[in-house]
C-alpha cells in the first residue's frame, strides 16, 4: 500500500501533455530574482583644479611647504657655499 502512495505522489509531480497544457513549466527566461535600479549620474566637466581631488587639501599644503622649505634651504645652502668659496 506505502508504494502505492509513492507512485501516487510520484504521478502528481510529473509534467506530462496534458499538465504541460494548463501549467508553464520552463524556468523564467533572464530572472533574477530581486532587480536593483538605480540611475546613473551624468559626467560633470572636470574644473579648472579637478587635478586636485586624489588628495585632501592637508595633503597639498604639505607638498607645497615641503617643496618652499626645499627651496629656502637650498638657497640659503648656495648662498653659504658661494660665500665661503669667494671670501
Amino acid at each position: 500500500m506505502q508504494s502505492f502512495e509513492y507512485i501516487c505522489l510520484f504521478r502528481l509531480i510529473l509534467v506530462n501533455y496534458a499538465r504541460e497544457t494548463q501549467i508553464d513549466f520552463t524556468k523564467p527566461f533572464l530572472s533574477l530574482g530581486i532587480a536593483i535600479l538605480f540611475k546613473l549620474p551624468k559626467p560633470e566637466k572636470p574644473g579648472l583644479f579637478s587635478f586636485l581631488s586624489p588628495l585632501s587639501l592637508e595633503i597639498w599644503v604639505k607638498i607645497l611647504l615641503f617643496i618652499y622649505l626645499f627651496n629656502l634651504f637650498s638657497n640659503l645652502l648656495d648662498i653659504y657655499i658661494c660665500c665661503c668659496i669667494y671670501s
